[in-house]
């Protein structure tokens, strides 16, 4: 009974895969015949890079010097 059962599953997987070949080729055939237009996409100009909050200098020694000081930090 579970040889049976596997060859059911076996012949459904090489079917399904059959399928999906046959369906690639008959897309490419498609595309071959009427190509797409190609979109290309705006450039956009760039913009300069900002820095975050917490990587500003300035804002880092404000953040150290509100925080406590630890004896195990030396």
């Amino acid at each position: 009974m579970i040889a049976l059962i596997a060859a059911a599953i076996g012949i459904l997987i090489v079917f399904a895969m059959w399928r999906m070949l046959d369906s690639d080729n008959d897309r490419e055939s498609f595309q071959a015949r009427s190509p797409r237009p190609r979109i290309t996409r705006p450039k956009f100009p760039s913009r300069p890079r900002q820095t975050a909050p917490d990587d500003d200098p300035e804002f880092l020694r404000q953040l150290s010097s509100r925080l406590p000081k630890h004896p195990d930090d030396e």
